[in-house]
């Protein structure tokens, strides 16, 4: 299972960078575009563009740019890029602005399993999601997710930032503790809600699952620890202001 993906097509944002294998991506996809839009192979359907990384070139990436104007025949229009790492520098730069600013009812759709490798302009500006590995919490990493999740709901910034300064010095411990954070909100996300309050708590938690997990990412790729969990949890604020 892909953690994130919303259930609600209205709640879909409109870029994904999806990390982790390809093959079980678009199988995990295609049960996805069955789902919300009745779509049953993405490979045939007239709303489903897919793109190989390693054979598309900046040309195809303008001309799909181009394309992208078109309403679709059905819900939603899916561009999804296997290997998107493998796209050139200028061909990202060329989907770059479409992504930016995308047409409506569309959603662009980036798998791999290096997305390091993608330019910064493109991560910063798609949702990045990975797969659920099923993590064991051990007793003080439930403890912390416990205490970590009370302060986003309580809206309690000093506890907040008391649980991440507990973790900042470890760089190993810290995307350890974001990854069992992760999974929790996702597990948060399967759950059923009165129909009053669904749409704001799943809006919070989907916001706070991006924050987390592009911190996992900036961490692993070695950027600053402290500086990295100081503007996730800036984020969260302000996404749950």
């Amino acid at each position: 299972m892909i953690l994130g993906l919303p259930d609600e097509a209205n709640l879909l944002s409109h870029a994904y960078m999806i990390d982790g294998d390809v093959d079980t991506d678009v199988e995990c996809l295609q049960e996805y575009f069955l789902r919300l839009f009745g779509i049953e192979d993405i490979y045939q359907s007239v709303d489903v563009t897919v793109f190989d990384g390693s054979e598309v070139g900046v040309d195809e990436v303008r001309e799909l740019v181009k394309n992208t104007v078109l309403q679709p025949y059905g819900n939603q229009k899916i561009y999804l890029f296997l290997h998107a790492d493998k796209l050139s520098v200028s061909a990202q730069n060329a989907l770059l602005k479409t992504i930016e600013e995308p047409a409506k009812n569309t959603v662009f759709f980036l798998l791999t399993n290096n997305s390091y490798k993608l330019l910064p302009t493109i991560l910063s500006r798609t949702v990045t999601l990975y797969h659920n590995n099923t993590i064991q919490e051990s007793s003080e990493e439930k403890v912390w997710v416990d205490y970590f999740l009370s302060g986003v709901f309580e809206r309690d910034l000093i506890a907040l930032q008391h649980a991440l300064d507990e973790i900042s010095s470890d760089r190993e411990k810290s995307v350890r503790y974001l990854e069992c954070l992760a999974e929790r909100m996702a597990t948060l996300l399967k759950g059923s809600y009165s129909e009053k309050d669904k749409y704001f708590y799943r809006v919070e938690l989907l916001a706070l699952l991006a924050s987390v997990q592009r911190a996992m990412k900036l961490i692993r790729a070695n950027t600053g620890v402290t500086a990295t969990l100081d503007t996730m949890l800036l984020n969260i604020m302000e996404g749950i202001d």
